[in-house]
């Protein structure tokens, strides 16, 4: 079995999964706007619409709609499948190894990310700020408070490399962010986050 038929196998059991929880509450808790077909959530700030039936994620375009891939259909899932009623954000940003239960470096995350960035400093700025980004008060070449969801922002950081050090990325989390979604998730989010950047400076 491929890789991909293991992703799409994931997810069609995570859209099953997804029909077994109230949708009510994930309204409610989540401050969607639904109908009697879809619920609609803004994800890194563009719209995507989760089937009420099925639980099949799309994601909005001007010109249509297209499937969630992975990363974004199991995000989504997780931010509403994990209610917690009184979740809310401390506004303290910690890092990813703050959240590990095991000893964890980010050092090696992402490294073809970070090579794909170098020397890109402004393209990966305008990138940021289009997906509803605003610059961030701490230190880096490049640090956006980005809207990986309305209620839950998450920061991402990158230096460019020089002689002495490569260049590196980083996120930083609400620390609060386990009660919105998994530690596993957050690599998932992760994923898409640096996806979408990496096909914006492409573009």
């Amino acid at each position: 079995m491929t890789e991909e038929n293991n992703y799409e196998k994931t997810k069609s059991r995570a859209e099953k999964e997804f029909l077994r929880y109230p949708q009510e509450e994930m309204i409610e808790t989540c401050g969607l706007r639904a109908d009697a077909d879809f619920l609609y959530i803004t994800f890194l700030n563009r719209p995507y619409r989760i089937d009420r039936k099925t639980g099949h994620v799309e994601r909005l375009l001007s010109e249509g709609k297209r499937d969630a891939n992975f990363n974004e259909a199991m995000t989504i899932f997780d931010i509403l499948c994990g209610i917690k009623k009184n979740r809310y954000c401390a506004n303290v940003w910690a890092g990813m190894e703050q959240f590990s239960k095991t000893p964890f470096s980010g050092d090696n995350l992402f490294v073809s990310y970070a090579k794909a960035f170098d020397g890109k400093t402004e393209a990966l700025k305008a990138a940021c700020a289009k997906y509803g980004g605003i610059p961030a008060d701490l230190s880096g070449d490049v640090a956006y408070e980005l809207p990986l969801f309305p209620f839950l922002p998450v920061v991402f950081r990158f230096w460019n490399g020089d002689e002495d050090l490569p260049p590196t990325l980083r996120f930083l989390w609400d620390a609060c962010a386990l009660d919105y979604l998994r530690f596993e998730t957050m690599f998932y989010a992760m994923s898409h986050i640096l996806a979408v950047l990496s096909d914006e400076i492409k573009a």
